[in-house]
């Protein structure tokens, strides 16, 4: 069925006008106009087996940290931990807000970091 000339193309929440994503399943975009510049390696941060090993933007957005995440996105630094010490979700996003942010603060521009999801996350 053909569609009316005044209905206007369904706009998909995930992607701009240009192409470009809006958000991704661990991170989501501070500001529509401003997109990633750095992005690090594909890393999985916890070993659930419904998680899977994601690119991390740098800059610019809101990263979501998984309830079960015990790895850092972006170093190595948490990689090595025994079993029974692994980290909590909360004691990574200070690891970020400390090691990367405030120390490296040139170059993680505008990131921020949530521990639960936002609402219409999928």
């Amino acid at each position: 069925m053909a569609s009316k000339p005044e209905d206007r193309p369904p706009t998909n929440p995930w992607v701009t006008s240009d192409g470009s994503p809006l958000r991704g399943y661990y991170w989501m975009r501070t500001d529509p106009e401003m997109q990633p510049n750095y992005w690090v390696q594909r890393k999985k941060v916890c070993e659930c087996r419904q998680h899977f090993p994601a690119q991390w933007p740098v800059d610019h957005v809101v990263i979501r940290i998984p309830a079960c995440a015990f790895r850092c996105p972006y170093c190595t630094a948490l990689d090595n931990v025994e079993k029974d010490q692994r980290p909590c979700p909360s004691r990574v996003k200070r690891h970020i807000s400390t090691t990367h942010i405030k120390k490296q603060a040139d170059f993680y521009v505008g990131l921020q970091i949530a521990c639960s999801p936002w609402s219409d996350a999928i």
